[in-house]
């Protein structure tokens, strides 16, 4: 038998909505001879859409990053996408490493970048957007960092 995850979402453009989204971070495991779907809690921290290694896709994977949503922060500051931390999920040993950012800084949704000639899927850089709240940026003026 089949099992299918749909939980609940409002999309609504107001904070409200935003703050009574509850989530957890799941995998789920489709079993391709039997049909049958299987789905394990990883973490019940509130995050925001997963990334892996791209070379990785279709095969099983051991890293994932993702940021953290903050819905205290978001409530405080009376604006949605806050990430004030980004999580490096170890998902075959089940652990986890949070990378918190300095008061004021935050970071938008994550990618992974292979290092040239890197061969292990962790090989690599994690980029991001960041912000700080009190500075703006002109893109044309920032150097690369890497």
């Amino acid at each position: 038998m089949a099992e299918c995850l749909h939980p609940t979402l409002i999309l609504d453009d107001n904070l409200a909505s935003v703050l009574s989204n509850k989530s957890s971070f799941r995998r789920i495991i489709v079993e391709p001879t039997t049909g049958k779907v299987k789905q394990e809690i990883i973490d019940y921290r509130m995050v925001d859409f997963p990334i892996f290694d791209q070379r990785k896709t279709g095969q099983p994977y051991r890293f994932g990053y993702m940021p953290h949503v903050d819905l205290e922060l978001i409530a405080s500051k009376g604006i949605p996408n806050y990430f004030p931390e980004l999580i490096q999920y170890d998902l075959v040993n089940k652990t986890s490493k949070v990378h918190r950012f300095k008061t004021g800084n935050y970071c938008g949704e994550a990618t992974f970048v292979p290092r040239k000639g890197g061969e292990s899927e962790s090989d690599g850089y994690v980029m991001t957007f960041g912000k700080h709240s009190a500075i703006s940026h002109q893109l044309s003026a920032i150097r690369p960092c890497a």
